[in-house]
């Protein structure tokens, strides 16, 4: 029996199902979230259910809402990923916990990235979907201001992932990385909203792994194609692909090692595993190319990209055998782990929008993702002194 004087909260069963199903979010997430078992979760979805204000709150937070929205008589309207034939949420396949956290939490940044911008300008360019992607890529380069030989022209896959991050984050497309589900086969995602787009990187990949799906995730922003990705080869995604290569290798160039290596079927492994290593560039990224030039075979592509694939899962496996073998975990800065969660861009805006007070200490906080007030203050001290260490890339906007 609870103390008088507490106000208790109904939760009723139609709206929370309703937020959930909204969002297609399995009932066994939802109960890992809320640290109950599913069967006690089920029965929140089955009857009405009296709690304190600070378990209705918890409960209704792990869609981002506050207590209030159980006062509703019917589920507030939520909007969509819309239904756009990929392997988001839109298929009835449940996506792993880690990968479902780190969608919605991009998709909550970006829609207070948007609701709150002082400029509406639109600066990312559109393309038809029926583009060519050679062409699409070339013109893109031309809207930026990005010579085709840039990338070769950099020292390493890290150095180019990192300009590139930059020099979207111009034109208002973000870029951060998070930690995705192992069992989702998800390299990637992005969402775009009226003005401005975000793309979320696997962290576990690595930077030519990430530079490729950095590439192929801004092919489906300019043709306004967004959501949770594979890599793999169906139309749109076969599309992308195309786009990611030519944006990444010169065509000029890519011919004329082509020639020199003298490219086929029987030694596309060995081939292309040089091509990538001249240009800096992704394996998948030489083979994509390869094939839609006709100088490998769809079978022969699909063995090797298959094969990158296999690879890339062992080396998560390795990693992961590694720490465990420690019995250690290891040390991380938090405040590392959320700036690369947020991404650069979105990071100084939501910092611009505090320190002009269009946003109060409360809603920074939840913005930034921590629970305590009291952080945002030394987590903007960290980030401005991240600035000076390296220099103004790091953070552009100024602070007031």
């Amino acid at each position: 029996m609870r103390p008088k004087g507490i106000m208790n909260v109904t939760i009723s069963p139609t709206i929370l199902k309703a937020m959930r199903e909204h969002k297609h979010i399995p009932e066994e997430v939802a109960a890992t979230r809320l640290k109950i078992s599913l069967d006690d979760y089920r029965a929140f979805e089955s009857s009405e259910h009296e709690v304190s204000i600070a378990e209705a709150n918890k409960i209704a937070g792990i869609y981002k809402r506050n207590w209030t929205l159980f006062l509703l008589k019917k589920a507030p309207g939520i909007p969509n990923f819309g239904q756009d034939n990929r392997t988001a949420n839109n298929k009835k396949t449940a996506l792993g916990y880690l990968t479902f956290e780190a969608v919605e939490e991009a998709k909550y940044t970006l829609d207070f990235i948007v609701s709150s911008a002082e400029d509406t300008t639109n600066n990312i360019p559109q393309f038809d979907r029926a583009s060519d992607p050679e062409v699409m890529a070339e013109k893109f380069r031309e809207a930026i201001g990005v010579p085709a030989d840039t990338n070769e022209k950099m020292p390493d896959a890290a150095t180019t992932l990192n300009f590139w991050i930059e020099r979207l984050g111009q034109i208002g497309i973000n870029v951060s990385n998070y930690k995705l589900g192992e069992d989702d086969k998800v390299r990637a995602f992005s969402l775009f909203n009226q003005f401005k787009a975000t793309i979320v990187l696997n962290s576990e990949e690595t930077d030519k792994g990430k530079l490729f799906s950095l590439m192929h995730e801004l092919g489906h922003i300019l043709i306004r194609n967004t959501g949770v990705c594979d890599l793999s080869r169906d139309s749109i995604e076969s599309f992308c692909n195309k786009f990611a290569s030519h944006l990444l290798i010169p065509t000029a160039r890519f011919i004329e090692l082509v020639q020199k290596y003298k490219v086929e079927d029987a030694n596309a492994d060995a081939t292309s595993t040089s091509i990538a290593r001249s240009l800096k560039v992704s394996k998948l990224a030489v083979l994509t190319r390869m094939l839609e030039n006709d100088f490998i075979g769809s079978k022969c592509y699909d063995t090797l990209a298959t094969e990158e694939y296999r690879i890339f899962n062992i080396r998560k496996q390795m990693l992961k055998k590694g720490r465990e073998a420690k019995k250690t975990k290891p040390v991380i800065n938090p405040y590392v782990v959320r700036k690369a969660r947020i991404g650069s861009l979105f990071l100084n805006e939501i910092f611009d929008a505090y320190h002009q007070t269009r946003i109060t200490p409360y809603e920074a906080t939840r913005y930034l993702g921590f629970k305590n007030a009291g952080i945002v203050g030394k987590f903007d001290q960290w980030v401005g002194s991240q600035k000076d260490k390296n220099g103004p890339a790091t953070r552009p906007s100024p602070r007031s």
